[in-house]
């Protein structure tokens, strides 16, 4: 059967087998008239600064096909995949050379997996194309797909690491295509590339962001970066940073383009983002300059003999970093490692015999990493779950840092743990008056985003505790504190325990009428939940009775929680910590009085089932 081409502008190819090589070479020869590249930035979640710019094959529509997809597939099959390879690898040098004139980055290039299967990818021919263009081999990122299949991976990324020692991989698209997880477990790459189908309105979905937090922790443990693909919403962006993806790609940071002189080193929309988003976590971790060891790496083109000098000139050191010639870590070098070598017979021979083929690269293991904005508990986690590790090694703008051992980990633990205590209800564990306003505090200094303070309050607790007891009381009290976390679980939401049976939850949002649904959830599972503590007799009857303040016997609805939300949208700036605590303290009284437990105060909420009171002018 011939090529499958439905060509839309002119492009014609005869089905007779006479004429079948005269349209490969007229497809050829089309293709290396109208093949272009788009360029899309990578950038650091953290500061957006780039970290490589991805190549975006264009021109399908000039070549009468109707999406690139549809021009890949008839390029690259067996008769004209080396031909069409050769003609877009070279388009790609060339323009991605004119890049580099101006930004020393990365590229990360597509390899078609048909030809990665049929053994037809030359990585030397590779290597050569681009020496040839005045590109850095080291600059490269190869991208290898899980769109199909790849029988031999180990083969594939053995001969991938010819073009360069620093010669990155990638999987893209990971988690919607064929080999998963044994892809990654087979590859080692040094990037994971999570597909637009789990960034796609994570912000929102609960299953979305564990699964990502997953992929993410695993990754991490493994010395693996993780890039989110198609960012499209300020609300994606910050759902994935919060959850610890290095780096993102999306139409919101930038759309990919053709015109190279208006590519940028850094994306102001993400640190404009970020400036709008300083917020303080309770966990967020502060690495002090004594907290790290700042010791010098060594360079991934040092020499055997230099690596033996750096131990023999700090004989209390047993790790060094090891860093490409952009102060990337690479991975770590341990000395036991050198030590299974010099303590063996013949190992010494075996050793430089081995530096001779692949330099240092054979002795660097990769090593847990985190940005010098980390979240405690995830650096906690990751180590817990590589306990080989040696440090940890500490990047700031994907660039290295120092080096945190165990020892200063143990230190940041005792420190959060010793200010927690000082600061937190030793029921619940939830941080208490201090912490809650300072967060308040922080927040009103943020002026691109929705502010929501959260008020919640027990209904009849009193009664409550009269007839079954303090015990039961606590139990109540830490079914909603647990219900709390359960309903707020990302790392924005600040959640507090005030004292006795009121609590308060802070977020800076984008999606404030998400939240303020989500609250309602929370209230209505409460009160369910509440319920069951009661015998069924009383359940059905809906009340309890019991003695008021004044020692009078009367009948009580059952246990039942009430909140009172203060939204301050984005752009208010004239707001205080004593305005929101008496505002929350009005909205509360009215909360009580309400049938839906709530009372919002906010002009961006329109539900009606709410309850809603005047604003007033903060």
């Amino acid at each position: 059967m011939d090529m499958a081409v439905r060509p839309q502008s002119g492009l014609i190819m005869s089905p007779a087998i006479d004429g079948r090589r005269h349209s490969e070479r007229f497809l050829l020869s089309r293709l290396q008239e109208c093949a272009d590249y788009a360029f899309q930035p990578i950038v650091s979640l953290n500061t957006g600064g780039v970290f490589g710019f991805e190549a975006l094959l264009r021109g399908h529509d000039a070549l009468g096909f109707a999406s690139v997809l549809d021009l890949i597939d008839v390029v690259y099959a067996p008769a004209l995949a080396m031909a069409a390879d050769r003609i877009l690898r070279q388009a790609v040098m060339e323009r991605f050379a004119r890049v580099r004139q101006s930004i020393k980055t990365r590229l990360f290039l597509n390899v078609d997996n048909r030809m990665l299967a049929s053994g037809q990818f030359d990585a030397a021919e590779l290597r050569r194309s681009m020496i040839d263009a005045g590109i850095d081999p080291s600059s490269l990122c190869v991208e290898l797909s899980e769109a199909r299949s790849i029988p031999d991976v180990r083969e594939v990324t053995r001969r991938l690491a010819s073009i360069s020692p620093d010669c990155l991989t990638a999987i893209d698209d990971f988690g919607v295509g064929y080999s998963g997880l044994k892809l990654l477990y087979d590859s080692q790459p040094h990037i994971v590339k999570i597909d637009r189908f789990f960034i796609s309105g994570i912000s929102g979905e609960q299953k979305k962001k564990l699964f990502v937090s997953t992929v993410v922790q695993l990754a991490h443990v493994l010395g693996i970066k993780v890039v989110a693909e198609g960012i499209e919403t300020e609300a994606e962006f910050r759902t994935c940073r919060e959850i610890g993806c290095d780096l993102g790609q999306g139409y919101w940071i930038a759309h990919p383009t053709c015109d190279i002189p208006s590519l940028k080193p850094v994306y102001a929309v993400v640190t404009e983002s970020n400036s709008r988003d300083r917020r303080a976590r309770s966990n967020a971790l502060v690495l002090r300059h004594a907290d790290l060891d700042k010791v010098p790496p060594l360079r991934r083109e040092a020499t055997l003999d230099g690596v033996f000098d750096a131990f023999r000139r700090a004989p209390d050191r047993s790790v060094f970093a090891i860093t490409d010639d952009r102060n990337q870590p690479m991975g770590v070098i341990q000395e036991a490692a050198l030590k299974e070598f010099v303590y063996s017979p013949f190992g010494k021979e075996l050793l430089q015999r081995r530096a001779k083929t692949s330099g240092i690269a054979g002795l660097i293991t990769p090593s847990v990493t985190c940005d010098v904005s980390s979240d405690l508990n995830t650096i906690l986690d990751a180590v817990a779950l590589r306990q080989d590790t040696p440090c940890v090694v500490v990047v700031d703008d994907q660039g290295y840092v120092g080096l945190l051992h165990h020892t200063h980990l143990l230190r940041l633990v005792s420190e959060r743990n010793m200010a927690q205590a000082r600061n937190q209800n030793p029921l619940t564990r939830l941080p208490g008056n201090l912490a809650i306003n300072e967060h308040i505090i922080e927040s009103l200094r943020i002026m691109g985003s929705t502010r929501i303070f959260a008020y919640f309050d027990f209904n009849n607790f009193k009664p409550f505790n009269d007839r079954f007891g303090f015990r039961l009381g606590d139990r109540a009290i830490l079914l909603f504190a647990d219900l709390l976390r359960r309903y707020f679980t990302h790392s924005s939401a600040f959640l507090g325990h005030i004292g006795g049976d009121d609590f308060f939850l802070g977020l800076c949002t984008l999606t404030a009428e998400d939240e303020v649904s989500r609250i309602r959830s929370l209230i209505a599972q409460f009160d369910a939940d509440a319920a069951t503590f009661y015998d069924a007799d009383t359940r059905t009857a809906g009340v309890v009775g019991g003695f008021d303040r004044c020692g009078i016997y009367r009948s009580y609805p059952l246990l039942s929680v009430s909140c009172a939300v203060l939204l301050l949208e984005a752009g208010s700036t004239t707001v205080t910590l004593d305005e929101v605590s008496s505002r929350l303290s009005e909205l509360k009284r009215a909360a009580k009085a309400a049938p839906s437990g709530m009372a919002v105060e906010s002009t961006a909420i329109t539900d009606p089932v709410l309850y809603q009171i005047p604003r007033l002018g903060l």
